[in-house]
């Protein structure tokens, strides 16, 4: 199928939308005038005002018939042989010569109304629509910036239709590409209206990472939030590739931020910390604190690895500050997408003589992706514990 076909319907949405958002704003302050006094009553106290005539053919146009778009082509051309700047006119010229099957002097209108104004809304969604037709996405995208630059309202009608309009692969390697090379002011708006509404994973994964990858400045927690919503679509693999995306110079690793020294990225694949009545976890001083209140068990932190499938140890440190009674916290690895326990080590005394972490799991080669959580147990009474030194390496 065209690409061109593809868009259409999404841009018919828009382009009857903006003619909806377009009336709202002109009654905004009260009755229009169409509903104080008729067309045809006012052409006769006013009929040689350019305004006025432009006016009365955007009406004939919300009723798109060819008597209607003849009329409305007369009433424009009235107007601009009055005053020849009056771009409402020439942008119902154009719509009234496109209605009437003349594509050419819809198009000479049209540029001829941009060129009095590129502030109209309706001329631009013209031109969209002009450059949608002829299969020119980069040049239908050239005037969504315009138009999205210029009016308050228009983002209302056009950043849903790119929303929607990006779940075509060739849509969206072109509006990334754009993005990437012009920055305009609307693109984290756009972002957010993507993760908000997009229901299709690939094209959020895909505009995501591309925009990352770009260096495309996003909110970072709008990342991590899309970040999450692919793996919550069940796709860690694809959702990994935008976290290393983010991270820039970072490559694959085990296990991330073992040392806890980076407070940033609240994504699946950083530090996901406890916080509640019960479990309180922070980083303090290159270490994970972990405050716990008397008969509280339960998980205190978790991240999603990508290991490969093999052999690996678990190694941490571990202080204590109260009585545990020898109910010290544990870690598991969970597999995804299965959610099976693949793995579970407990805490005892290391060689050094400090308490701490050391143990094997294996990971098969039908485990995607794997979580790692920290649990602690019940007490009877509150403890604090002070965890670093975090790794995961694989074993030869």
């Amino acid at each position: 199928m065209p690409r061109a076909s593809r868009l259409f319907p999404v841009l018919a949405i828009a382009l009857v939308a903006a003619a909806v958002e377009i009336a709202v704003m002109h009654n905004a302050m009260g009755l229009s005038l169409s509903h104080v006094m008729p067309a045809s009553l006012r052409v006769q106290f006013n009929g040689s005002d350019a305004r006025t005539n432009a006016t009365i053919a955007s009406e004939l146009l919300a009723s798109a018939s060819p008597a209607n778009a003849r009329a409305a082509q007369d009433y424009a051309r009235r107007a601009l042989l009055r005053d020849p700047l009056v771009a409402e006119a020439a942008r119902n010229a154009g719509a009234a010569a496109g209605l009437l099957g003349h594509p050419d002097a819809m198009k000479r209108r049209l540029d001829y109304s941009l060129w009095l104004s590129r502030r109209d809304l309706p001329t631009l969604l013209g031109q969209i629509e002009e450059r949608v037709g002829a299969n020119d996405i980069a040049g239908a995208l050239h005037f969504y910036d315009i138009a999205l630059r210029a009016s308050g309202n228009a983002g209302t009608v056009l950043v849903p239709v790119l929303v929607q309009a990006v779940e075509d692969a060739t849509v969206r390697a072109e509006l990334i590409a754009y993005i990437a090379r012009y920055r305009p002011p609307w693109t984290q708006t756009y972002f957010d209206a993507l993760l908000r509404t997009s229901r299709d994973w690939q094209a959020l994964a895909a505009v995501t990472r591309g925009l990352l990858e770009a260096r495309v400045p996003l909110a970072r927690d709008t990342t991590d939030q899309a970040i999450r919503t692919v793996v919550d679509a069940g796709h860690p693999a694809e959702a990994y590739g935008m976290y290393l995306a983010k991270a820039g110079t970072i490559g694959r690793q085990a296990l991330r931020n073992g040392n806890f020294t980076s407070f940033e990225g609240t994504s699946p694949f950083d530090w996901n910390l406890m916080q509640d009545a019960g479990r309180q976890a922070a980083m303090v001083d290159g270490q994970l604190s972990i405050d716990v209140v008397r008969d509280t068990n339960g998980p205190v932190a978790h991240q999603l690895l990508m290991l490969r499938p093999g052999h690996y140890r678990l190694q941490a440190k571990l202080a204590v500050e109260g009585e545990p009674d020898n109910a010290l916290p544990y870690w598991v690895v969970v597999c995804l997408p299965r959610n099976v326990g693949i793995g579970r080590v407990e805490a005892s005394r290391l060689l050094d003589g400090g308490n701490g972490w050391s143990g094997e799991f294996t990971i098969s080669p039908d485990c995607e992706a794997q979580k790692l959580i920290l649990n602690v147990r019940a007490m009877d009474t509150a403890i604090t514990y002070k965890v670093s030194d975090v790794s995961v390496d694989a074993m030869r």
